[in-house]
């Protein structure tokens, strides 16, 4: 037989310093993985715009800087070393790009609009926004630089505002960087149709969409609504599919459907 060895008595004093130590020692994963979540959903501190700035591909001197709000970032020979980057070739416009350049980070969505009235019969233009380099969440500002370049597009093709008001622009700019700076946000009125709405929203990491139910009926937000061959070549997949089954009538499943699609997406 195998001797039995019994435990050795304990103090009531260690038995209680054992017990804190164990729950000590068990608290500490899920303090760890709390903060740690903390930090991941906390929002951001909004970083400030350094600038807007305005470029285009001119007929006479091709890429030029037109205008710099609030004062000059940068001068002609450091926009000389972007200005392809800035205003790019055909394959590169109408989607995001960021360009890093010394201390500064350059968001921008230029624009190629074709059209037979213009000299090339093409106008191509970027409004961009200037932050700190070492800023890391420049997503918060990548949708308003999008807002703002589909903003621009629908004003130069409702009084050419681009082409032929483009002195209006230092005003406009100047609104959209004091308001986001000092406020987060930009409601101007540029024409008795076209009014600018801006905010920013630093907590869109981790958040949820709301659940949508099949029997939901999508509708557009903006008129006229984003069904137009150029504006459709701009999507994904998926919403060059949906947009144009987009009709105030028929519901998500019904969508779903005609498009044969999982009504989930």
């Amino acid at each position: 037989m195998f001797p039995i060895l019994a435990p050795k008595a304990r103090r009531p004093s260690e038995i209680e310093e054992q017990q804190q130590s164990d729950n000590a020692s068990k608290s500490l994963p899920n303090e760890t993985t709390s903060s740690a979540a903390e930090r991941y959903f906390q929002a951001p501190e909004l970083p400030k715009l350094r600038a807007i700035v305005f470029a285009e591909f001119d007929n006479d001197i091709g890429r030029v800087l037109r205008f710099q709000i609030p004062c000059q970032v940068f001068d002609k020979q450091r926009f000389e070393s972007i200005s392809s980057a800035i205003i790019p070739s055909e394959e590169m416009r109408d989607r995001m790009i960021t360009v890093n350049m010394f201390e500064n980070k350059i968001i921008g969505y230029p624009i190629g609009m074709k059209d037979k009235r213009y000299p090339r019969e093409i106008l191509i233009f970027n409004m961009c926004f200037v932050i700190s380099r070492q800023v890391e969440c420049d997503w918060i500002y990548e949708p308003l630089v999008q807002k703002c370049a589909e903003y621009l597009v629908e004003l130069e093709k409702e009084r050419s505002f681009i082409s032929e008001e483009k002195l209006r622009l230092p005003v406009l700019m100047r609104e959209i960087f004091l308001g986001l700076n000092n406020k987060g946000e930009c409601f101007y009125t540029v024409t008795e149709r076209t009014t600018i709405y801006l905010k920013l929203f630093s907590n869109s990491r981790g958040v949820e969409p709301p659940l949508v139910s099949p029997f939901s009926v999508p509708i557009f937000t903006r008129i006229p609504p984003p069904t137009s061959q150029s504006q459709l070549e701009r999507m994904d997949v998926l919403s060059q599919k949906i947009c144009p089954q987009i009709d105030g009538i028929r519901c998500v499943k019904d969508i779903a459907c005609v498009v044969r699609i999982d009504s989930k997406l």
